[in-house]
């Protein structure tokens, strides 16, 4: 095999093995299941949705599932809000052409289904200073907002094969999102203005996936620190705080294994679903680890106001909850196998 070919080889077989992480999320384990959405809903209610089956459950802080009524069999959330309305707004993918859907909790009213544009993957979804749902868009490679009687706007990205990923509402009003596959950190004002900028990378810290052996940083989660900064992650095993005037700074994660979400808890600290465990991070940067089970595949995390840390384990091919409280893990049983 010639020099060329092998380092093609190993180029392709770094970017399969990532591209399978960046699925990881929506695959299905072997209990049918595969939790991907932790959210707070109105009343600070804490909700899962799954990717793979119509299934929304409420949890209660028994860690018990109380599973809801979705539109239809195509209802497939991937991520929560609570609505300006009242009403909690789901980003659905799983119904070919992507929608967003509504489900009142006041009793009042049917849940909704509010199409997207034809070949919209949903994926994030947030309530912007405007009191609109604003969404990441990977099938599209756009920034979504649609108001609450359901007026969409697409904003196309500047950048092509982007896959916009996670997005968050930034200390100045304005809509700060990642893009995957484009290495950048976008920003999106209130007039649809976007602007986008290389993600950092650390030095000798990332893994060279691209075809030209570039290291190239792919942006996950995101969201507005306490300290009036912003913050990512990186797959590649880094947690960067970033101004507003896109200044970057890295900072290691505890191991490198592909994080993905982060929220900010009560304790105004940073928790981030860092794949085989949750990572706490404070805003100077100092780390510590709240590992699971070996093999862990922790895939979403959410912070409820009592202080707890919730998340979702997708460990040995079983969806596992799991409640973060004053500094241990407590994993409730699992729901039996789906079935439709």
């Amino acid at each position: 095999m010639s020099r060329t070919l092998t380092v093609l080889v190993g180029v392709a077989v770094a970017l399969s093995l990532l591209l399978v992480w960046v699925g990881a999320a929506r695959r299905v384990a072997a209990d049918g299941y595969a939790f991907v959405a932790l959210g707070l809903g109105p009343g600070d209610t804490l909700w899962l949705g799954e990717s793979q089956h119509p299934y929304l459950a409420r949890v209660g802080p028994d860690g018990r599932l109380h599973p809801a009524q979705l539109p239809n069999a195509y209802s497939y959330p991937v991520s929560i809000v609570s609505g300006p309305d009242g009403a909690l707004w789901l980003a659905n993918e799983g119904d070919g052409t992507g929608s967003l859907l509504r489900y009142p909790l006041s009793g009042l009213g049917r849940p909704g289904v509010y199409p997207l544009p034809l070949g919209s993957t949903p994926n994030v979804i947030t309530v912007g200073p405007d009191r609109a749902l604003w969404f990441t868009d990977r099938g599209l490679d756009a920034i979504g907002r649609m108001t609450t009687v359901g007026r969409v706007t697409m904003y196309p990205l500047p950048s092509r094969d982007a896959v916009p990923d996670y997005i968050a509402v930034g200390p100045d009003g304005a809509l700060w999102f990642t893009e995957l596959k484009a290495g950048k950190i976008g920003r999106i004002d209130m007039r649809g203005r976007i602007a986008e900028r290389p993600a950092l990378l650390a030095r000798g810290w990332a893994t060279p996936v691209e075809p030209n052996g570039v290291h190239s940083a792919h942006p996950t989660g995101i969201v507005a620190g306490p300290d009036g900064n912003l913050w990512f992650a990186e797959q590649e095993g880094l947690l960067v705080r970033l101004s507003t005037a896109w200044r970057q700074t890295p900072y290691l994660l505890p191991s490198r294994s592909f994080p993905s979400q982060i929220v900010v808890g009560t304790d105004k600290t940073l928790w981030i679903a860092n794949g085989d465990g949750v990572a706490r991070a404070d805003t100077s940067g100092r780390m510590s680890l709240f590992a699971t089970n070996a093999g862990a595949q922790v895939v979403a995390v959410a912070a409820t106001p009592d202080g707890s840390v919730w998340f979702s384990d997708q460990e040995g091919g079983k969806n596992t909850l799991a409640r973060i409280a004053r500094g241990h893990v407590t994993a409730f049983p699992a729901p039996p196998p789906f079935t439709p």
